[in-house]
């Protein structure tokens, strides 16, 4: 890095105080920050994934993705609550309900959730090139019943064949 015109002091070496965005080593920085802050307000790391991290004590969810940060929590003044905490430590811009994340397209319905991938799918095709192709249903028995899956300790209901 060079320093800015007018700041040339020889051969000195400058020091950063802080990352550089999109250096190399600002992702690293950035995760070594960013877990010590939320374990100092009650947050754990999760085990299956290092990069979601679970409120002790509400039902609150930080995922991290790079620089993106996406929380999860059913009651909305908790919600409203963690995000003002991290607004004093980090500048952040609360962009309200997310409707994309990670190529998931989110909508929200009385229902629940639905998420959909049909824009990354769209991209997919156009890549290579087959934007027109012919739609296929997926192909499955129209009468199929699932079963739930059996625990080890269980032993299946289901009749066996001598074959």
């Amino acid at each position: 890095m060079l320093p800015p015109p007018g700041f040339s002091d020889g051969d000195k070496v400058w020091k950063l105080n802080r990352c550089i965005y999109g250096l190399k080593q600002s992702a690293n920085e950035w995760y070594a920050l960013f877990p010590k802050f939320l374990t100092s307000k009650d947050f754990t790391a999760s085990h299956q994934d290092p990069c979601r991290f679970i409120h002790n004590k509400f039902e609150c969810y930080i995922s991290l993705y790079v620089d993106d940060i996406a929380i999860y929590s059913a009651d909305r003044p908790h919600l409203t609550t963690r995000i003002k905490v991290l607004k004093t430590a980090f500048e952040i811009s609360d962009i309200g309900e997310a409707s994309f994340l990670l190529g998931l397209h989110i909508t929200y319905t009385s229902d629940g959730i639905a998420l959909t991938q049909e824009r990354y799918i769209g991209t997919i095709l156009s890549r290579f090139v087959m934007e027109n192709s012919n739609i296929e249903s997926i192909p499955y028995q129209k009468a199929l019943h699932l079963l739930k899956g059996l625990r080890n300790n269980q032993k299946s209901k289901l009749p066996h064949t001598n074959q």
